[in-house]
């Protein structure tokens, strides 16, 4: 099967509770005392989390980048948590790509005109409506698939992309309506920004390359995806490619722990507020504790967050009978 045939003691992937396999590119050998292969396999499947969430990511960029969208073989071809950082590493690239297109337009017309700024912004040939678009697009054909016979594990997939997707689509549409210009923005700093440190951008005949850093935009030239494609090919990016999360002034790196095919949260207004609050509390080296009536989301919103970073988070209640020898300390 999936996870190979042979009776040694390697490990082939591992198999999350919804039924994912997560195949590695190269199977461990667990050998010698079992408290040391143990502690190697732990940075050994981090290590495949962030090679895979990296090939999933270039995927995700090419096929958008040649104006396709997502199919189900892209969603079959990875795991569903490499499949969801891709689209969040996709999506602010495209955001900050076109704010970024919106501002050399109006920065060109400036020179040109002394109408108002509203006028300028309506008469920019790029700008946030392009990720709009885009992203309004992609939840169209996420929503064609789900409507398709798929199994339990592909349909979770694309239910939790489908979950994190309809925000995008808000975020983009409150970018798209508003006049922002850059991408030092409040309102796109106070979201949940992902980006690649680095991925390598091979050139095609002409062998010419160039590096995009964390796929946001490190130049002033603003070129179309069509642009892009005629000039340069993907190639996979390096184990050695880490993913950043951000929001406002905190940076995390995404902790490349192995979550399987989980469901995800609804994000509203609201948990974008509460996720400020926690990622800048941490950020202080304080603590934070969510507090209101039961039932409201405390737990899940925070459980969520720990997803989004890639931080596997077990909950269990405390009561007078937790102590110390229950906690195994």
């Amino acid at each position: 099967g999936d996870f190979g045939t042979t009776t040694a003691n390697d490990i082939f992937g591992v198999e999350c509770q919804a039924g994912e396999h997560f195949v590695f590119d190269k199977d461990f050998k667990a050998r010698g005392q079992v408290e040391v292969w143990m502690a190697e396999f732990e940075s050994y499947l981090a290590l495949e989390v962030q090679a895979q969430c990296g090939g999933a990511a270039v995927d995700c960029l090419s096929a958008s980048m040649a104006d396709c969208k997502p199919t189900i073989d892209l969603i079959e071809r990875h795991p569903a948590q490499c499949l969801i950082l891709a689209f969040q590493v996709l999506f602010s690239y495209r955001v900050e790509r076109s704010i970024c297109a919106r501002s050399s337009a109006v920065d060109d017309t400036t020179m040109q005109s002394q109408s108002s700024p509203r006028a300028q912004l309506e008469r920019a040939p790029s700008g946030p409506k392009d990720a709009f678009t885009a992203t309004k697009q992609d939840l169209a054909s996420l929503t064609r698939i789900v409507e398709q016979k798929v199994d339990a594990v592909q349909r979770k997939k694309i239910v939790s992309l489908i979950t994190l997707m309809v925000h995008s689509r808000d975020v983009a549409g409150e970018i798209y309506t508003s006049k922002i210009s850059d991408t030092k923005d409040f309102e796109w700093q106070m979201h949940l920004r992902y980006y690649f440190e680095a991925g390598q951008i091979d050139g095609n005949a002409s062998h010419t390359s160039s590096s995009i850093e964390g796929l946001s935009i490190a130049d002033s030239t603003i070129q179309t995806p069509r642009q892009l494609t005629s000039q340069v090919a993907l190639k996979p990016l390096s184990k050695d490619a880490r993913t950043t999360v951000q929001q406002v002034q905190t940076a995390w790196v995404y902790s490349n722990e192995y979550l399987g095919a989980s469901s995800r949260l609804v994000v509203t207004p609201l948990t974008d507020r509460c996720y400020m609050t926690l990622t800048g509390a941490v950020h202080l080296h304080l603590g934070a504790a969510p507090t209101g009536p039961a039932g409201t989301g405390k737990t899940e919103t925070t459980k969520d967050l720990a997803k989004a970073l890639g931080i596997a988070c077990i909950v269990f209640n405390c009561s007078e009978a937790l102590d110390h020898h229950f906690m195994g300390t």
